[in-house]
């Protein structure tokens, strides 16, 4: 895996600083099982990726008015926007219902249903089965 990222990504963008980041944060991803981070850090990535759809809908309206002022604050504020908007907008799925949101199939059993999800890794391997908790 690693080689084949390291021979396809050189090149791909046109642009070698993007490129090392994009390799170095995959290969991080392939080699490196646990981060060690300080709770506040943990706190501040995870409200970014449940943000982050919003971040990436929303940003354009934010970031091209503030852009002209500063970069830095227009990044700022186009994350911040993005976040208070993900607080406000109920998640996908949740408007209602008795299955508490989820949009199944009537002739769907919930064992069907259930999401495929990876349980374990083996090394650089990964298996994957259905998650029996759910």
């Amino acid at each position: 895996m690693t080689l084949a990222i390291v021979a396809s990504v050189p090149t791909f963008f046109g642009d070698p600083g993007r490129e090392a980041v994009i390799i170095g944060g995959l290969l991080l991803m392939i080699w490196v099982a646990d981060l060690p981070s300080v709770p506040l850090l943990n706190r501040v990535a995870a409200a970014l990726a449940a943000s982050s759809i919003y971040i990436y809908l929303i940003h354009w309206q934010i970031f091209r008015p503030v852009d002209d002022i500063s970069l830095p604050l227009a990044l700022l504020a186009s994350l911040a926007f993005g976040i208070a908007y993900a607080m406000f907008v109920p998640p996908p799925g949740r408007q209602g219902g008795d299955r508490g949101g989820a949009v199944v199939h009537p002739s769907c059993s919930p064992r069907l249903a259930a999401p495929i999800v990876a349980t374990r890794f083996i090394g650089t391997s990964i298996t994957f089965g259905r998650d029996e908790n759910r």
